[in-house]
């Protein structure tokens, strides 16, 4: 049986692991299971079906597997022991508490917008013109829809957003955000659900603005008729799912005492910056961790962006052809002290941080001095070349591995 390489170590294995009384398991006593390259997965040669097993009769999925390296077919393939870790049961952090993931901003093309030049002569007061924003990275049918109905529109700008995704951010800088018209309105955001079947893609047309309530319309036509013939979502129910644009717009009526946000992305290396705007909204591509203040928030900028915490945190997370690849919320399964601003070494990872902050943004604008063309890999790139060999990028590695051990 080939299965993911996540069936070795995630939480949601650990039942298919065993071992429990009264459930049906696999016999992991017959061979030792084994990862395998280019795609990692968990193998055994072994026909599990053969070997199922009763209760307390099955051995459960523990200690080591035995690790495949080397080319496809080769003649030089490696065999080595190494141990699994069972990310269900590794200590956390109390930052698992306090972050959340992004508001699920699709299907993007029909949210997302690039503001155009209103070809009439007089622009009505408030508004703004815009077009969808295609991205590289839009799905069909989403990809390949006529949206000639929400081209060249003029929209009530109040329902205009700054919007943070994974492409919008490097170690400790943000980039330019993105620009997405919502169905709520920036002067009190709340989102006015439809309680009866007179609102529209769950939402009370009565909320909204006249050309915002158009446009609304038509992209919840939009979504109907595309959706996957299984989805039972209305627009809404998409954009909010799981309560996460609801999160956060709470958090923006009262932050209470924790009103600094943090961001840092679910995918490849750990990166992770400040979020200065209080109205901007978070992609489901990042994640946001409110903080007490701006020493917390550096403390946490420190170790997120560090070597250290790649490094400690990459045996937690699901494994791809180049190597660790998702990183969520492993990162708060690792014992990451909250912040005390009565310990010294807590405020020297944070004093660290904020001295790399400054200097990742000097570099940002000389980057953006520097070239005509910038896009977030080059950011990215030249950032972490910059922390690998600068004063203050040293400081936090050492800061942070000596917190992280």
């Amino acid at each position: 049986m080939v299965m993911p390489h996540s069936a070795l170590q995630a939480g949601q294995y650990s039942k298919w692991r065993g071992p429990g009384t009264g459930r049906k398991l696999l016999d992991f006593g017959c061979k030792t299971p084994g990862t395998c390259n280019p795609i990692p997965s968990s193998r055994s040669r072994r026909q599990w079906s053969a070997a199922r097993r009763v209760g307390a009769k099955a051995t459960p999925l523990a200690g080591k597997v035995e690790r495949w390296l080397g080319k496809a077919g080769g003649s030089d393939v490696r065999r080595e022991r190494v141990a699994i870790i069972d990310t269900s049961v590794v200590s956390g952090s109390p930052y698992d508490g306090y972050c959340r993931r992004g508001a699920d901003v699709f299907p993007r093309s029909i949210f997302l917008v690039e503001k155009t030049e209103n070809p009439a002569i007089v622009q009505a007061g408030q508004t703004v013109t815009v077009n969808p924003r295609r991205g590289r990275h839009d799905k069909a049918p989403w990809r390949d829809l006529d949206l000639t109905a929400i081209t060249q529109q003029t929209v009530e700008a109040t329902h205009l957003f700054d919007v943070h995704l994974g492409e919008t951010l490097a170690p400790y800088v943000t980039l330019d955000p993105l620009k997405a018209l919502l169905p709520i309105n920036r002067t009190d955001p709340l989102i006015a659900v439809s309680a009866d079947a007179t609102g529209v893609g769950g939402v009370r047309l009565a909320s909204l603005e006249r050309r915002m309530r158009e446009r609304w319309r038509t992209i919840s036509g939009l979504w109907e008729q595309n959706k996957s013939p299984n989805n039972k979502l209305n627009l809404l129910g998409r954009l909010d799912y799981y309560g996460e644009l609801s999160a956060q717009l709470e958090w923006q009526r009262d932050s209470g005492d924790r009103p600094v946000r943090v961001l840092h992305t679910d995918a490849g290396a750990p990166t992770a910056t400040l979020l200065h705007s209080d109205r901007a909204i978070v992609d489901t591509s990042l994640y946001w961790i409110t903080c007490s203040d701006l020493r917390e928030a550096n403390y946490l900028l420190a170790i997120i962006n560090s070597r250290a915490l790649y490094e400690a945190v990459a045996p937690l997370m699901p494994k791809g052809q180049f190597g660790a690849r998702h990183l969520h919320k492993h990162l708060w399964k690792l014992p990451i002290p909250e912040f005390d601003v009565g310990d010294a070494l807590h405020l020297a990872v944070s004093d660290a941080g904020l001295a790399a902050a400054e200097g990742a943004a000097r570099e940002l604008t000389a980057l953006r001095q520097s070239r005509a063309r910038l896009t977030v890999t080059i950011v990215r790139r030249e950032l972490r070349k910059w922390l690998r060999e600068s004063e203050e990028g040293k400081a936090v590695e050492g800061a942070v591995t000596e917190l992280l051990s």
